[in-house]
């Protein structure tokens, strides 16, 4: 699958992109999750069965209107699809850090 996902982000980009670096997140009992690295570009990639490819497509709606409200960042849609029966969403990475020692809440990294 990873080659087949690579294949597609050089067509999405219009340049050759490897994925250098695979790395499994364990935060989700839904989706199997991953951040990857193409050269200095991450991505966070959720992979689900294919007929789970419409609970992708909701999100997107979702992503759109919390974007709207320009009071979160959001992240961005690099492509969704079926990629070797799987159904798979690819947001571009946005790295995450603790507001407060003492507080679990995180934030995006500017």
């Amino acid at each position: 699958m990873w080659h087949s996902l690579a294949v597609q982000l050089s067509l999405t980009f219009r340049q050759q992109l490897e994925i250098n670096e695979i790395t499994p997140i364990d935060s989700s009992d839904i989706n199997e999750c991953y951040v990857i690295s193409c050269g200095s570009i991450k991505f966070f990639i959720k992979v689900n069965v294919r007929e789970n490819l419409a609970i992708y497509e909701a999100e997107i709606e979702s992503l759109r209107h919390l974007g709207l409200s320009s009071i979160v960042s959001v992240p961005q849609v690099i492509y969704i699809g079926i990629i070797k029966e799987k159904a798979v969403l690819v947001l571009n990475y946005i790295p995450m850090k603790a507001l407060d020692k003492k507080m679990p809440i995180y934030s995006a990294e500017n």
